[in-house]
């Protein structure tokens, strides 16, 4: 009974597994990543927008399962590219939106051109980031900060130290020593110091 169950279950996970849109592999290196604090399909949408806005031709969407991508196409023109990419001058696009801390979101998106052409090297491997100077890449990364800067959270304000307090007075030990003290002369127990009388001569005999 338990045995069944528990195939039942690893049946489920695996079918729930099958069944999702995203790809079976992560993000290149170096993939611009930002913050959000809207729940995973909320900020899935608004990239999918903020892109779409920025003339990066977003052409599928999966909110449920945070995530989009563009087909190939001209990084100078957003038309779509040739058949077999080639080159930097080609370029894809893909995000994955995945949930962060509590109420938030994390965002990912790549920039992706295929490096050479190898029919016996599966395609995913033959994909390479472009330089961080890349057009796409740039654009990219503005359209991130600015979903972070506008769904993000506050930045703190900075901290100030309190300078309200009254100043201490210095301990005794700091105090300066009298001129008198300092020229050598007489302490002040010397000065109330009572002096003792003279011997009185003692008078002859008669």
């Amino acid at each position: 009974m338990r045995g069944a169950r528990a195939l039942g279950l690893a049946g489920l996970a695996v079918g729930c597994f099958l069944s999702t849109t995203r790809p079976g592999f992560e993000p290149l290196l170096g993939t611009p990543k930002a913050e959000v604090r809207l729940p995973t399909v909320t900020a899935t949408e608004r990239l999918a927008e903020a892109l779409r806005n920025d003339s990066i031709p977003v052409s599928r969407v999966e909110p449920r399962d945070g995530y989009l991508e563009t087909s190939w196409f001209d990084a100078a023109t957003g038309r779509p590219g040739a058949r077999s990419p080639l080159g930097s001058g080609i370029v894809r696009v893909r995000g994955w939106v995945d949930p962060g801390r509590i109420g938030h979101s994390d965002l990912r998106v790549e920039v992706a051109y295929r490096a050479y052409r190898d029919p016996s090297v599966p395609e995913r491997e033959l994909e390479r980031p472009p330089p961080a100077d890349h057009p796409v890449k740039v654009r990219v990364k503005a359209v991130l900060d600015s979903l972070e800067k506008r769904f993000g959270d506050p930045i703190p304000p900075p901290v100030v130290p309190d300078t309200g307090a009254a100043p201490q007075a210095p301990p005794d030990s700091t105090r300066q020593p009298s001129d008198s003290v300092r020229r050598g002369g007489p302490s002040p127990a010397d000065s109330v110091r009572p002096r003792r009388p003279s011997p009185t001569p003692r008078a002859g005999p008669g």
